[in-house]
């Protein structure tokens, strides 16, 4: 009866472990920012010039787009960036998964701006 207590209690543990380590696996999340990209990070050089077109022309001009988190003062790079495109310059949250200083997309959906 020991050994059958015994087994069940291994079992049940590596079942709670093998849980964990696939939600950690998947360790997707939600990030906050805006689309910009990694030329000019957080601030945008070209002064005057609205987001959307620096960022357009920062990335024709060989720059990649990125997350920029305005609060944290952090920038991320994005692994998909043909999805990023549709939203230069703009509030976003991208959903994926943190890989270094970067985030493997899953997903991206804009952020509906409050009329002032």
């Amino acid at each position: 009866m020991r050994n059958f207590i015994l087994f069940w209690c291994i079992a049940l543990l590596s079942a709670a472990a093998t849980l964990t380590s696939l939600g950690t696996e998947r360790g997707r999340r939600a990030f906050t920012g805006s689309i910009s990209d990694s030329a000019c990070g957080l601030h945008h050089m070209m002064g005057g010039t609205p987001a959307k077109q620096c960022t357009l022309r920062c990335v024709e001009m060989g720059a990649k787009f990125v997350l920029v988190d305005e609060a944290r003062q952090k920038v991320y790079a994005l692994s998909d960036q043909t999805k990023a495109k549709a939203y230069a310059g703009q509030k976003v949250r991208v959903i994926g998964t943190l890989k270094g200083s970067g985030i493997e997309v899953a997903a991206i959906i804009p952020i509906k701006q409050k009329p002032h």
